[in-house]
């Protein structure tokens, strides 16, 4: 049996926290970048990063963590999305598709551990033409 390893992140202010517990370490999870038009104007950057984890090994803390339902995806289909009221900073994606995993931003992360080249690259259609294609998996829908 495999010893449990934990993993801290939080928001800008530090006003949400994430706990990820689980028997491998978070850089071990499934990773994505998504390009779609939403994912962009929520990261306020040109693509989103995620570490994609099961709900059971996540765990959240703090009195500002907000949820926006947003239905303008690139998917069709109606996505959580969660953020810090305080700060703004992204937490989570909750997809409809997969309402039992949890895409964690990358940020939260940030100076913790090492951030991964993502292996899903999303909506790479929409890549800004200036980035290189990143991910070992390419598709155009989610």
């Amino acid at each position: 049996m495999s010893q449990a390893t934990t993993t801290k992140g939080q928001c800008l202010c530090g006003k949400v926290q994430v706990t990820v517990t689980a028997d491998k370490p978070l850089a071990s999870f499934d990773t994505l970048c998504c390009h779609c038009d939403s994912c962009k104007r929520r990261s306020g950057g040109v693509a989103s990063y995620a570490f994609v984890v099961p709900e059971r090994h996540v765990s959240f803390h703090g009195s500002a963590h907000k949820t926006f339902e947003d239905r303008d995806t690139g998917s069709g289909k109606p996505m959580r999305r969660t953020m810090c009221a305080e700060c703004g900073s992204p937490v989570c994606v909750i997809e409809a598709a997969s309402p039992d995993m949890r895409c964690l931003q990358y940020g939260l992360f940030a100076g913790r551990v090492e951030l991964p080249r993502p292996a899903l690259e999303m909506f790479a259609s929409k890549r800004v033409p200036w980035i290189n294609e990143v991910g070992k998996e390419v598709r155009e829908t989610a």
